[in-house]
């Protein structure tokens, strides 16, 4: 009996040791001058992108989106999965208290079955766009978790993937350039020199 146990738990090991990873990252927008620092008038953009290290092609991936810290300091205008990865699933996601958004599935079918299915890597599997409350200066962070990760291969098959996401952060300011602008204010009170 110990013995299949230990078969049993060597064999998970080599499955595990021989996953591939699917990366999970984020890209920060807004909707002024699209710097990724959210301004007085601005909205962020934030796109989660999907990438791996081969010719597969995007399969599915089911997740939540986290709030780490002070995403619940503004609201959620608009959530979506693009397109192609919500024709064949409802779950869009349900935004909770705190701002979280919980259970969206970003899934698409094989070529063969969905011929206009997108074989972009890296691929965007999600877009939120978040207003601030107000302009005070903060940094918001937010991260997602995903259950499953996985690629189809060129006959069509899923494999499951090692999901590594990396944490997403932007910066709200209170006002455009304010560091330029107390560079720009110390600069015009240097004295000036007087004409001989």
């Amino acid at each position: 009996m110990k013995a299949i146990a230990a078969l049993a738990a060597s064999a998970l090991f080599a499955v595990a040791a021989n996953a591939q990873t699917m990366n999970f990252s984020w890209q920060v927008s807004d909707t002024g001058n699209g710097d990724g620092v959210i301004e007085p008038g601005e909205n962020a953009r934030l796109s989660l992108w999907a990438s791996w290290n081969s010719a597969d092609m995007f399969a599915a991936s089911l997740f939540n989106v986290t709030n780490v810290a002070n995403f619940d300091t503004g609201s959620i205008v608009q959530a979506a999965r693009p397109a192609g990865l919500a024709s064949a699933s409802p779950l869009n996601g349900t935004v909770m208290p705190g701002n979280s958004i919980m259970s969206i599935d970003a899934f698409q079918f094989p070529v063969f079955i969905n011929p206009f299915a997108d074989a972009s890597n890296p691929i965007k599997i999600y877009e939120i766009e978040w207003q601030p409350a107000d302009y005070s200066d903060r940094i918001v962070q937010i991260a997602s978790q995903h259950t499953t990760a996985a690629v189809y291969n060129m006959f069509g098959s899923s494999t499951a993937m090692v999901a590594a996401p990396q944490g997403g952060s932007f910066h709200v300011v209170p006002a455009p350039g304010s560091v330029a602008l107390l560079a720009a204010s110390g600069l015009c009170t240097l004295p000036r020199r007087r004409k001989a």
